[in-house]
């Protein structure tokens, strides 16, 4: 079961709003209005035979009616404990839209291979992800974790209401991050009228940084996920 981070609005950005390009038509602060997303915990693991954990996060996107978000970057910054550095992070550079699952080695490398069900087995608990749109991640060594996700350009179908995030991180923590948000949503144009955008980051703002704290904690012992595969 996932839990919830962060349930939050989506509200303009008023320094990109500077940026936009002329020739470009910004949609109005009430257009934009229930615009959205959510980070949820969907798991975290130790790691077998290390003393690291896996972590998977899951981002929403949830669009106006009538609007499609093109792409958006979520970046996440750790806190806490002093001195942690991400390990691993994946996706780094995704662009299939075939279901694919995740290993992890006992040194907290991630990496992914297409899932093929006849070879997973009608008994096996394997779970695995799709990711509708292009998908880079970068913050390997570092505090600093970051995903950013764009909609194929051809397909035009925005990057999906959902997105998985995965990192290892070293120790068992507990572990605090900083989350930072950045969207760009868009209304399809008419013929004869231009598509209209705008740039969003998390909402209400509250506090300078445009940021949302939150936790990562590992649970009792409990059933594995199925997500990760766990490579000895």
């Amino acid at each position: 079961m996932s839990d919830e981070l962060l349930a939050v609005p989506l509200v303009p950005d008023n320094d990109a709003d500077q940026e936009l390009s002329g020739d470009v038509e910004a949609l109005s602060d009430e257009e934009v209005a229930g615009a959205r997303m959510r980070l949820l915990r969907r798991t975290i693991e130790r790691i077998e035979g290390g003393e690291d954990v896996a972590v998977a996060l899951t981002t929403e996107f949830h669009p106006v009616p009538g609007t499609r978000f093109t792409h958006a970057t979520v970046s996440l910054r750790l806190t806490a404990p002093p001195g942690v550095q991400v390990i691993e992070v994946a996706p780094v550079e995704l662009r299939t839209t075939d279901p694919v699952t995740f290993k992890v080695t006992r040194s907290g490398k991630i990496s992914f291979e297409k899932f093929i069900k006849a070879e997973a087995g009608i008994a096996d608990e394997v779970s695995y992800t799709t990711y509708p749109c292009l998908v880079r991640g970068a913050g390997a060594a570092s505090m600093y974790a970051t995903w950013s996700f764009e909609e194929h350009a051809k397909a035009h179908g925005g990057i999906g209401q959902q997105q998985e995030l995965l990192l290892t991180l070293p120790g068992t923590g507990p572990f605090q991050a900083e989350v930072r948000v950045a969207a760009r949503l868009l209304k399809p144009g008419l013929p004869g009228i231009a598509e209209r955008v705008r740039d969003l980051v998390l909402g209400p703002q509250l506090r300078e940084g445009r940021t949302r704290s939150v936790s990562l904690i590992l649970p009792p012992a409990s059933k594995r996920s199925g997500l990760f595969a766990f490579l000895r």
